[in-house]
């Protein structure tokens, strides 16, 4: 089946699955339904969209000759094995990693051989190895920059997890080698494991740091110095999220959850547009939560499921940073095998229909599967049809796209896919874009700023008035 007649076919609703929902008397339009649960061969601990494709990759662990990873493909609705087998001592599982420009996903460190580095290519179903880090990095946090000092087309950080160290590389050479930042860069006044800490790159090319620890940190890509910029409103949220605030410029963050139960409903806003971070509280969770996942979603509102707490959340909720509210969504589905919570490996990331898959993160045959769940908005109206024009477009250019009813277009928005681990998304990003109408659809002014918006591939969707998305279209920013 080909993706234009795929997107066809889930024009007419969510596709492939069924939904119900969790309580009958419930409204799915106000709290969202859920699938029936599909089930996987192993435990998912990386998830991770494939661009301008039908399929999400999942990958697992160990195996003999490499590591256990596969494809689901949802036109089809087949389970796809693509083990890794180039490297057979290495183990990327609780590595670092993101989407590169192609669409093809890099891993770097992991459980085992954790000094390596791999590429995956969805296109021809094949490995890489790439080169080896300075050290073995167990929970590192990866990142792509748009632009950097020494490195105008941008660079790749990979750093700290079971050791303080940051190393960098040039983002489109896959044969160079890594350096480690100077020892100045070393993250200071930090405990010796940092898992997965939650970088986000800042649109004047600096990276932010809000978690895991209460101190915030400021990496200058020009001096390569990490700098404290103050503590976090209620305390450290190890295994929080630092989610992006959709609309904000790319300088407000909302941080949410984490250990110890002291922060675990707590959300604090933290705005770095003026240099020095402006925190202040937000609404709390009405769920405790740590190892949790947060999930920008088309509409600019922040859905947050699972994780450890008490009681056990079972229910997701999603947060609107306009009103800073939060609503209870559609528990999880009922049934002998219904988990307690998804938390620890879990993985959630967007697909191309509005709809959110939820994986992993749990023991036993709840575990070895997935759900996906159906945001309220998609029982809100129709969703608009649009056909982007162009699919590879520079920095600044005016992408044009059709419609046969530009009328029911309210707007457009960039949105940038993910590669999700225990919880860690630190790519995805929901960027409103001006738009020019014409009478037979308009164009789309693209963003400017690569540290903004990455070089690499985009979902675009279309909302209604409403705030029902389109099917994605997918486009390709370059410089």
């Amino acid at each position: 089946m080909t993706r234009r007649s795929f997107l066809s076919l889930a024009a007419a609703g969510p596709f492939v699955l069924r939904h119900r929902i969790a309580d009958a008397a419930v409204d799915p339009a106000l709290v969202g339904s859920w699938s029936p649960r599909v089930k996987l061969p192993n435990i998912p601990i990386h998830v991770a969209s494939l661009p301008a494709t039908t399929e999400t990759f999942f990958l697992f662990s160990k195996v003999s000759n490499g590591c256990k990873a596969w494809t689901y493909d949802w036109a089809t609705r087949q389970i796809v094995d693509c083990t890794q087998t180039v490297s057979p001592n290495y183990n990327p599982m609780c590595g670092g990693g993101f989407l590169d420009d192609d669409g093809r996903l890099r891993f770097y460190g992991g459980f085992a051989a954790a000094e390596q580095t791999v590429t995956y290519n969805p296109y021809t179903r094949t490995w890489r190895s790439g080169p080896k880090l300075t050290k073995a990095a167990y929970y590192p946090t990866a990142l792509r920059t748009g632009t950097s000092p020494g490195y105008p087309r941008g660079a790749v950080l990979v750093g700290t997890g079971k050791r303080i160290f940051t190393d960098i590389r040039d983002a489109e050479d896959y044969t160079a080698p890594f350096s480690q930042l100077p020892a100045s860069a070393n993250l200071p006044d930090l405990r010796a494991q940092l898992q997965y800490p939650r970088w986000q790159l800042l649109p004047d090319g600096s990276i932010f740091m809000g978690g895991t620890e209460q101190l915030m940190q400021r990496l200058d890509m020009a001096t390569y110095r990490w700098t404290p910029i103050g503590n976090m409103l209620y305390g450290r949220r190890f295994e929080g999220c630092c989610t992006p605030i959709p609309g904000s410029g790319g300088y407000e963050f909302l941080l949410s959850g984490g250990d110890p139960s002291i922060v675990s409903k707590t959300m604090e806003r933290i705005n770095l547009a003026e240099g020095t971070p402006v925190s202040r509280p937000a609404v709390p969770m009405k769920l405790s939560r740590r190892q949790h996942n947060s999930v920008i979603l088309p509409d600019g509102t922040i859905l947050l499921l699972g994780g450890m707490g008490t009681p056990t959340p079972n229910a997701p909720e999603c947060y609107d940073p306009l009103t800073d509210t939060t609503r209870l969504m559609a528990d999880t589905l009922p049934g002998y095998d219904k988990p307690g919570y998804r938390a620890y490996h879990s993985c959630a990331e967007l697909l191309d229909d509005g709809r959110v898959i939820w994986a992993g993160g749990v023991a036993g045959s709840p575990g070895l599967s997935f759900e996906v769940f159906t945001p309220p908005y998609l029982y809100h109206g129709p969703r608009p049809a649009f056909v982007l024009v162009d699919t590879t477009m520079a920095y600044g250019g005016l992408a044009q796209f059709t419609s046969a009813d530009p009328s029911s277009i309210h707007q457009i928005v960039l949105m940038r896919p993910s590669h999700v681990s225990h919880g860690l998304n630190v790519e995805q990003q929901h960027l409103p874009c001006v738009t020019i109408p014409l009478p037979t659809g308009g164009q789309i002014v693209l963003p400017t700023n690569p540290n903004l918006a990455p070089p690499g591939w985009y979902r675009v969707f279309a909302l209604s008035a409403a705030g029902v998305p389109s099917l994605a279209q997918w486009i390709r920013l370059t410089f």
